[in-house]
Order: structure tokens, then C-alpha cells, then sequence
């Protein structure tokens, strides 16, 4: 067991120091490129891409100022639709700061622009975010009503790459909720749905989630040959490490 440990760790690591790289590559090249002379709407697009991935880099500062920026020049040229993406990563950014007054706010404005313009796969991403900070907060009540509708947006729309996210986050809500019915409903619905459309990366999450879910109802043996799968389809993916990227 100390030995898959540590495979997996030094495995992650290896990883992680490619995909630095490959982050860092991509955020001078966004750079580079808002140096030059750029239409409102192709700026606009660049400030949002640089701010989310400075933002995956830990940068929270710089990300927030390129932020700022994409906001203020939303703002300026009258363009709700950016203003709404400015929003989401504004309350990104305040959630992994752990500023959950501020991400509400800023999420709460993204999911009201949204719905003005009738954006709909977006207003059930804002609903999402909205749970996931109020699930930080310890409001889990408050997390699984938001997660529930947005259930409803992405099955109306037909978006199932966010419905089994949706799924497993209904889950784990369950399972700290301590209903371990609904709670294994939920994660199993997440993974048929995974499988049903071939997200690899989501279903090595949904087994990594099972894992959890029987090893804390004491069942070794699913725990275990959920964990072993996660990993084996990590293994699977495209990258050489065999480790997934964060979704």
C-alpha cells in the first residue's frame, strides 16, 4: 500500500510540474498577445482566458487585475454577455480566496446577467458555483437546492457534461448529509451518465467519489476496488503521466 502511495504522489507530481509548464507557456502567450492592438471583443475574450488561467497558476492578484479590467471594459462597451463571464471569474477567484461574501456577490450578478440575456447553460454554471460556495459555508441546504436546479437546466438543455458533475456534487452533499441512499443514487447516476458519453476524467472521478462513499460505510472491498479503478483509468487517459487534469 506505502508503495501505490508513492507512485501515485511522485506520479502527481510529475504531472503537475508538466502542466506548470504548459500553463505558463499558454499565460505569456495571452500576454503577448494583449500587448498588440485587439478588437473590444477579441480583448475582452483574451482578458477572461489570462485571468483563468493565472488564476489556476495560484497568481489570484494578477488574475483579479486582468479581471478588473475585462469588467471595466465590458462596462464601456455595453457588452452584458462579458460582464457576466467577468462576474464568474471575479467569484472564482474571491471563492478560492475564501471571500464567500464576495463570491456570492459576484456569483449572484453573473447569475442575473445570464438570465437576462437568456444564456441557459450559464445560468445553471452560475447555480452551480453558487452551491459550491454555499456548501463551503456549511450551507448545505442552501448548496443542494442550487445544485438540484441547475440538475433541471442542464437536462432540459441536454448539457451532460455538467449533469454528471451536477450528479456528483448532489452526491457528496447526501453523503454529508448522512443519506447514504440517496447519496449512492446520485454518484451512481454520475457514473452511468459518464460512461454513457465517454468522459473519462469524470469517470475516474465518479470512482474516486465511490471509493470514498464505501469506505466510509466500512466496506474495504468496494472502497478498494473503486479506488483501484479510479486509478486505472487515469492510467488510461491521454496524458503520459496517467493523471488527470483538474475539471
Amino acid at each position: 500500500m506505502r508503495k501505490l502511495v508513492v507512485f501515485i504522489i511522485c506520479g502527481a507530481l510529475v504531472f503537475c510540474n508538466g502542466v506548470q509548464a504548459q500553463n505558463k507557456a499558454l499565460i505569456d502567450s495571452l500576454r503577448g498577445v494583449l500587448d498588440g492592438p485587439l478588437p473590444d471583443t477579441t480583448r475582452t475574450m483574451v482578458l477572461y482566458d489570462l485571468s483563468w488561467e493565472l488564476a489556476d497558476a495560484g497568481s489570484y492578484v494578477e488574475a483579479k487585475e486582468h479581471a478588473d479590467s475585462m469588467m471595466a471594459l465590458a462596462t464601456r462597451v455595453g457588452s452584458e454577455h462579458a460582464q457576466a463571464n467577468a462576474y464568474n471569474i471575479l467569484g472564482e477567484i474571491a471563492q478560492r480566496l475564501d471571500d464567500y461574501p464576495e463570491a456570492r456577490r459576484c456569483i449572484a450578478e453573473c447569475l442575473r446577467l445570464n438570465r437576462k440575456i437568456g444564456r441557459e447553460r450559464n445560468v445553471a454554471g452560475a447555480l452551480n458555483n453558487m452551491a459550491n460556495v454555499k456548501r463551503k459555508e456549511g450551507d448545505l441546504a442552501g448548496a443542494l437546492s442550487d445544485y438540484l436546479a441547475a440538475v433541471d437546466i442542464n437536462r432540459r438543455s441536454g448539457n451532460e457534461d455538467w449533469l454528471g458533475k451536477n450528479y456528483d456534487n448532489i452526491g457528496t452533499i447526501y453523503l454529508q448529509l448522512g443519506d447514504h441512499p440517496e447519496a449512492l443514487k446520485y454518484m451512481l447516476q454520475a457514473l452511468a451518465l459518464r460512461e454513457q458519453i465517454g468522459d473519462k476524467q469524470g469517470i475516474a472521478v465518479s470512482f474516486s467519489n465511490l471509493g470514498i462513499f464505501y469506505q466510509q460505510q466500512s466496506n474495504l472491498n468496494e472502497a478498494l476496488r473503486y479506488t483501484q479503478a479510479a486509478l486505472k483509468t487515469r492510467q488510461e487517459l491521454d496524458d503520459p503521466n496517467g493523471m488527470p487534469s483538474h475539471t
